[in-house]
């Protein structure tokens, strides 16, 4: 009996499909922007799991050339800056220096980014942080996977606004980096990913609708280094959700170069 019984059973993993093709089926997925019902099978697309074919149904915004090396900044092919159709500095970066080294993203921040941002900060959506992460770890792959990197910290927020909104999306975008890293490279990375070494020391206001002269007076000795020792000589790559004016990033990147550290970039899901 004890034989049979535990021949015939079913293995929890066997279990696992059927159940999750029950739970579709009964109680199927809605977009988050229309609600129209998500497809059980959706296309080989991340954001496929949250967001209908029709609300996806434009080209993703990708972060491509021409662009700024220095800072991002998104360039119009053929007019722009200096009319060239081809990476080069901007306007801005010319005539001032920047703490960061460079910038990259994954997307320009419009469309269907933007508003898959919003759902994640502002309306906890965390499960659109899967599929986000899956095309910022691409990018990170495209732009830093041959660079030395030391350390990768995610722009901390303020204790009050962390307790406020209940995550951070910075940490929630780049937790899986090293599961990623290790199962499409089958080696453990060299970095590692640190929570703790740079801390947002007083609150701020929302950027969102200060003009750039607010926006660093507003993060002006906003973060601070809690361990410089860790960070001196390193090279190090800040992630965030969005780069606008830039403020954030390089207010924290001043913050750790003035502790020591040898190099910073920037990494974010989508630049304005």
């Amino acid at each position: 009996m004890g034989k049979n019984t535990k021949e015939n059973a079913w293995p929890l993993s066997g279990l696992a499909p059927f159940a999750r093709a029950v739970s579709a089926l009964m109680l199927p997925d809605r977009c988050m922007v229309c609600r129209a019902y998500l497809a059980p099978d959706p296309k080989d697309e991340p954001l496929a799991s949250c967001f209908c074919a029709s609300c996806l149904a434009l080209p993703l915004p990708r972060f491509a050339s021409p662009y700024c090396p220095c800072c991002g900044r998104l360039l119009l092919k053929g007019s722009g800056d200096s009319g060239l159709g081809e990476n080069h500095l901007c306007e801005s970066c010319l005539r001032c220096d920047s703490q960061i080294s460079r910038v990259r993203a994954a997307f320009a921040y419009e469309g269907i980014v933007r508003t898959a941002v919003g759902l994640l900060k502002y309306k906890r959506r965390i499960r659109l942080a899967g599929p986000l992460s899956h095309y910022l770890f691409d990018s990170f792959e495209q732009y830093f996977i041959d660079e030395a990197i030391d350390l990768v910290l995610p722009v901390p927020l303020h204790i009050s606004r962390a307790w406020e909104r209940q995550f951070n999306q910075a940490v929630l975008l780049v937790r899986d980096f090293p599961r990623r890293f290790q199962q499409r490279f089958k080696k453990a990375p060299a970095w590692e990913i640190r929570l703790n070494l740079l801390s947002r020391s007083r609150p701020t206001l929302s950027q969102t609708g200060l003009d750039q002269k607010a926006r660093e007076k507003n993060l002006k000795q906003a973060f601070a280094v809690t361990a410089p020792d860790r960070v001196r000589g390193k090279r190090i790559l800040l992630v965030d959700d969005v780069y606008t004016s830039g403020a954030t990033c390089q207010a924290a990147a001043s913050c750790l170069l003035d502790a020591g550290a040898q190099q910073v970039d920037a990494l974010v899901l989508a630049r304005a």
